[in-house]
């Protein structure tokens, strides 16, 4: 894939103030990009050991500037890793790093993906998971800027937690997770658990998780002594996995942990704290994953509940806790990172017409053993036979032999389009050369090369066939929106069928007579 071979370096920050959730989503886009075939390495200006040697169990290497990020002595430092390293993408997260600081670490770098939604310097790719609206069309260089926004981009770490297939809503709430992100300046975190005790029964347990940099310490501490609910304080942000699986129900503000959250299935009710990301609470509560106070205020005007009220109600009401999970649960499936490295892949694959010099490339592509095995033509493919199609097809108006080219502009696969005479449909077929399979970027190579077809030609649809059990095909095929449709036989093999058709009515319509 066009990521084999590359490396990514991403800067980000955790410490004592500002805790290390970012930086588990950000191992979660390490790890992806890894598993893609490149190499991945975070900076950061400190970082806890356990965290540290987890990301590197995942083959992740991990650098510390030693310096405060942002810092004239910061960048120098990243810098110099850079200079080691010779990075293909570079990823930036944190408001401390300012346009100056991205464009002076990023100078020798093509790519640079900004990870917390403002566009800046260099950039030419930004993931604003909060959803907001902020302007911006190209960088500071006149380049167009890919904008990927909303809750579908949030980076879950979802292989340390898995999402529940059919997690089951205790019929009264019992387990309580209280976190209020940051310093908590009007105190949710004590308004929450006295709500919490005063409705507390024999058998809840609140689990309340505070930052070091929360300010009402010595309060929440005087608190627990007479709080009629089993209260546990939690300062380890790194436990939050553990404690979220296991609530029934969490008070929270809008917080990019949230994401976490919805992605367990917790059901939320969200507090107005001044910290909170009010796109991150409006996503929730739109879509209703979330159910957030301060948009609770009635048409006539009246006032909105307090934090009390909404316990109160829901903690007995198992239908509505269970809606509010199956609808988290849909709104964040944890696969954001994966989107991302996607996004990132388009920005430097490209698709150009076959010339004379890729013909013996793709006569070996082939004629590669495992690809012979899996084509409906299984014998061996002459020279004579390769070249007597390859110039016929390049003189030939209705076929488009395509070659798929990474970032540094090494073929990685052919892409070949059959239309018809009458310019409605075409037959599709893709192969990658051996390095580059099995590395998961097949449905986005298809997706590629539709927009192309489509954006030339006047075709709107697309059938794929292959020989019945090719499931790596399969799997690409159906990735990018191909549906299985009637098998054919094709050299004396029984070929399975998919078809893609641009017209979404027309979709939606085989759909239903499939169902009926």
């Amino acid at each position: 894939m066009p990521l084999s071979q590359s490396k990514l370096l991403v800067r980000v920050d955790a410490g004592i103030q500002m805790g290390t959730d970012r930086v588990r989503g950000i191992h979660a886009l390490a790890r992806e990009f890894r598993q893609r075939g490149g190499q991945a390495t975070i900076v950061c200006s400190e970082i806890p050991n356990a965290l540290r040697r987890r990301i590197e169990h995942d083959c992740i290497s991990v650098e510390q500037t030693g310096h405060s990020a942002g810092t004239v002595a910061d960048c120098f430092a990243t810098h110099e890793v850079i200079a080691r390293q010779s990075p293909d993408w570079l990823a930036v997260d944190g408001a401390a790093f300012d346009v100056h600081y991205v464009n002076q670490i990023a100078e020798t770098i093509g790519r640079v993906t900004i990870l917390d939604g403002i566009a800046r310097g260099r950039s030419s790719l930004i993931v604003d998971d909060a959803g907001s609206n902020s302007s911006g069309s190209s960088s500071n260089l006149g380049e167009p800027i890919q904008r990927l926004t909303g809750p579908t981009f949030s980076l879950v770490d979802r292989l340390r937690v898995q999402q529940p297939l059919n997690r089951k809503t205790a019929s009264q709430a019992k387990r309580i997770l209280v976190w209020i992100h940051g310093p908590d300046i009007d105190n949710w975190t004590l308004r929450t658990l006295q709500s919490l005790s005063d409705l507390a029964t024999k058998r809840m347990v609140v689990d309340c998780m505070v930052g070091q940099n929360y300010e009402h310490f010595a309060e929440l501490e005087n608190f627990k002594r007479y709080s009629n609910a089993t209260l546990r304080i939690h300062k380890n942000i790194d436990r939050i996995e553990l404690l979220a699986e296991r609530a029934d129900l969490a008070i929270a503000s809008g917080h990019a942990g949230c994401y976490t959250l919805a992605y367990l299935g917790i059901p939320m009710i969200l507090v107005p704290s001044p910290e909170s990301n009010h796109n991150i609470t409006a996503a929730l509560h739109d879509n209703r994953a979330g159910f957030s106070i301060a948009q609770q205020n009635g048409s006539d005007g009246s006032p909105c509940p307090t934090v009390f009220e909404i316990i109160k109600k829901l903690l007995p009401d198992q239908f509505k806790r269970h809606k509010l999970s199956r609808h988290a649960m849909d709104l964040v499936d944890g696969h954001g990172a994966k989107r991302i490295v996607n996004s990132m892949v388009s920005c430097s694959v490209t698709l150009r017409k076959a010339n004379d010099s890729d013909c013996e490339l793709i006569w070996h592509w082939r004629n590669d053993p495992e690809v012979r095995s899996v084509a409906l033509d299984q014998e061996p493919l002459a020279w004579t036979t390769l070249t007597d199609w390859f110039y016929d097809a390049q003189r030939d108006p209705n076929q488009q032999v395509l070659i798929v080219e990474n970032a540094i502009g090494q073929p990685m696969g052919e892409i070949n389009f059959q239309i018809d005479d009458h310019h409605q449909q075409a037959t599709i077929s893709m192969l990658l050369g051996q390095e580059n399979r099995s590395r998961g970027t097949g449905a986005l190579l298809v997706k590629l090369a539709l927009e192309q077809l489509f954006a030339t030609t006047d075709v709107t649809r697309v059938v794929a066939r292959m020989r019945s059990g090719n499931v790596a095909s399969e799997k690409s095929f159906r990735a990018a929106g191909f549906e299985l449709i009637a098998p054919a036989i094709v050299n004396g093999a029984m070929a399975s069928q998919f078809l893609f058709d641009r017209n979404p009515s027309h979709r939606e319509s085989a759909r239903s007579k499939k169902a009926a």
